[in-house]
């Protein structure tokens, strides 16, 4: 039953398909009925049939034709209006061109521009850090200089202080240096933190001379990588201030120490170190304090880094002048620690007269002929007998300093000899007016004879345990 309902239903499609088409064909009959001419022509008749087929080919021919000629004729009163719309979208699509290009360029020439400062300031930040590193590198190094001086002073002194003395005593004895505060190590961190920023801000550039990167886009990061430039260039400038702090106290301290020292002897401090000073001459102005003044031209010379830098300018110069100064003072003992002093500095009872007289030096007594020192370098201007002094040497230290060696058994040196610190200038005698064997020991200053004692004594602190 189901098939034969199936052929039912196939029969009725294929009914409605034929019904339509039939439909159709009495349509185009009706519409395009079979047609024929009829003509006569020298007495005959004859006739031309068309068929539906041949009308409708001639009805699409037709038709076809008269569109052509409709488009051809629209085209032909529309061309101006034509024209002129494609003209007007050319012109808009170079304009827009014309836009992108100069938004193109602008952002170029941005770029550019950052690119200029940024290698300007790059340039300008490299300058600084390495005149601010030189400047900390000859301060460490000047400081190193004077500590390895001072060092060497001490290392004579002592070799001095040991010459004939004993076991037991020199250990009571023996002066060891006061050591300064070890030399800061400048650190390289900020170099490296420079060098790694260095290496960035090349590969932006590559990156940008080499057409890789979108304009907007990295126009953008540089401007954040010129800023980060500025961020790690003031870190760097603390840094450096920070290390210059450090200096600074160092130098202070030791400034503090090495005058202390000096003042031991009695002396006045300035007028000792006016002499060891470089000269200045041709100079004058205005007397501006550091505090007062705001800044030279483009304020380079008014930060707190210059004002950090002149201060301790002025520190290194002035510990350099301390550190010449106790190079060149006698500050050590003319002969060995086993002499006793037998006469001091000052009024005393004479030996000969038995009333109060003023001695103007040291006595040490000791066996005849025990070996006499240089107590510092200098230039030996009197080497000859000399009326109560008896033998005498006298050297010249330079800088107004001299020191006398009287009542000498035999001088070892002669006029004009440079001896060096601690050198032998002649042996322990009892010449010119002298009652026993023993030295004679003066230190002069600017003309004056000053008190040895406190030059003693300040070689003692210099050199204390």
């Amino acid at each position: 039953m189901g098939v034969g309902l199936n052929d039912f239903i196939d029969r009725g499609k294929v009914s409605m398909a034929t019904g339509r088409v039939g439909g159709l064909r009495s349509l185009l009959q009706k519409l395009f009925p079979e047609r024929q001419f009829y003509h006569r022509s020298h007495g005959e008749v004859r006739f031309i049939s068309l068929s539906a087929r041949n009308q409708i080919g001639l009805v699409a021919v037709t038709f076809s034709f008269l569109m052509w000629v409709a488009y051809a004729s629209v085209n032909v009163v529309f061309k101006e209006q034509i024209i002129t719309s494609n003209e007007r979208r050319l012109t808009a699509m170079q304009a827009d061109y014309e836009v992108r290009l100069s938004e193109i360029q602008s952002a170029y020439d941005e770029l550019n521009s950052l690119l200029m400062v940024a290698q300007e300031q790059f340039d300008s930040a490299t300058r600084d850090l390495q005149t601010k590193h030189g400047q900390l590198e000859s301060f460490v190094v000047r400081h190193a200089e004077i500590g390895t001086s001072m060092s060497s002073l001490r290392q004579r002194l002592s070799k001095n202080a040991l010459k004939g003395a004993g076991q037991q005593q020199a250990s009571t004895v023996l002066m060891q240096a006061v050591p300064l505060e070890p030399t800061p190590r400048v650190s390289r961190t900020g170099d490296a933190a420079e060098e790694t920023r260095v290496t960035g801000l090349t590969n932006v550039m590559r990156a940008v001379s080499s057409g890789r990167l979108p304009y907007h886009r990295e126009t953008n990061k540089l401007t954040d990588k010129v800023e980060k430039i500025d961020t790690r260039i003031a870190e760097l400038n603390r840094g450096r201030q920070e290390q210059l702090v450090e200096l600074e106290e160092i130098a202070t301290a030791a400034v503090e120490q090495y005058e202390a020292f000096l003042g031991t002897t009695g002396l006045d401090i300035d007028d000792v170190l006016s002499r060891f000073e470089p000269p200045e001459s041709s100079l004058g102005g205005p007397l501006i304090s550091m505090d007062q003044y705001e800044g030279g031209e483009n304020g380079s010379f008014g930060d707190e880094y210059q004002k950090q830098i002149f201060r301790l300018e002025h520190k290194m110069e002035r510990l350099e002048a301390l550190e010449s100064a106790l190079t060149t003072v006698p500050l050590a003992m003319p002969v060995e620690f086993s002499l006793r002093r037998s006469s001091g500095y000052g009024p005393r009872r004479d030996p000969f007269t038995r009333r109060t007289a003023f001695h103007s030096g040291l006595d040490f007594a000791g066996p005849s002929k025990s070996s006499v020192y240089a107590t510092s370098g200098g230039k030996v201007v009197y080497a000859k007998r000399k009326g109560p002094y008896g033998n005498l040497v006298e050297i010249d230290h330079g800088h107004g300093f001299r020191t006398r060696y009287g009542h000498l058994y035999k001088i070892k040196v002669k006029v004009g000899d440079t001896v060096d610190f601690g050198q032998v200038v002649g042996l322990l005698g009892s010449s010119g007016r002298s009652t026993g064997p023993h030295l004679h020991y003066e230190v002069w200053f600017k003309g004056k004879v000053r008190d040895p004692r406190n030059f003693l004594k300040a070689g003692r602190y210099v050199f204390k345990n």
